[in-house]
């Protein structure tokens, strides 16, 4: 923790630096052994990267790509800090090169958000887009390239967590949340037989979040999962 925090206080640090930086903090915070006074450290620490992450973002946008600015996201997020000024940088860059984002990138950094109940309109809207594409050309349960049990769990309990503000601007303004949302209907039931309890505890809580925004005759609804759960007298 000492090398993390000398590392962080660098000036210098660079955009794969920032994301390695972060999400070592985040993981050491969530350690079952660590103490509450570094826990502490662990967050000051995200905080700080997330401060040069967001001027670099400004400063050097060419250096930072998706997975850098998911694990800041995603480090924010397990630490429980909101850092607004990083949303709003992420932002543009999703907006310009968002399309290049992995599946795992985007549950990770969706995850972030939900997390720290942002309601950054704008990210989510960008993010929850390229949720959309991505899924109609998934590749399969590989985390390199596509959409893994986990990765699908995680993206619809982040949608069914979006602040109201959030949520009705997905939801109500737009249609983008009702076709992610028919996305995600797919996904799950595809992946069902993968799904540990956790995995299928949080689609089956964000559908029943998500009937709130879709009208009750055309609600989609995770079949696979509870016929999995039925199935499965170990759970």
């Amino acid at each position: 923790l000492r090398a993390i925090l000398s590392t962080a206080r660098d000036e210098d640090v660079n955009a794969i630096n920032c994301a390695a930086i972060a999400g070592k903090a985040a993981k050491i915070h969530a350690g079952r052994w660590t103490t509450e006074s570094d826990r502490r450290a662990c967050e000051e620490t995200v905080k700080t990267i997330a401060d040069r992450a967001e001027r670099a973002l400004r400063e050097t946008p060419r250096e930072w790509w998706p997975r850098q600015c998911s694990a800041m996201l995603w480090a924010c997020g397990k630490v429980g800090r909101r850092h607004e000024g990083l949303e709003h940088a992420v932002s543009g860059m999703i907006e310009a090169r968002g399309g290049s984002a992995k599946p795992q990138e985007l549950s990770n950094a969706m995850w972030g958000l939900a997390k720290v109940g942002s309601d950054a309109r704008e990210l989510y809207a960008y993010l929850g887009d390229r949720v959309r594409v991505s899924l109609q050309v998934d590749k399969g349960t590989d985390h390199r390239t596509g959409w893994t049990s986990q990765g699908v769990s995680n993206a619809a309990w982040s949608l069914g967590s979006m602040r109201e503000v959030a949520a009705k601007a997905m939801f109500e303004e737009s249609v983008l949340g009702r076709e992610i949302v028919d996305g995600l209907t797919n996904a799950v039931d595809e992946r069902a037989s993968l799904f540990n309890p956790q995995e299928c505890a949080n689609p089956m809580w964000a559908f029943a979040k998500f009937s709130h925004y879709v009208p009750d005759e055309s609600a989609p609804g995770p079949n696979a999962p509870v016929a999995s759960l039925i199935r499965d007298r170990g759970w």
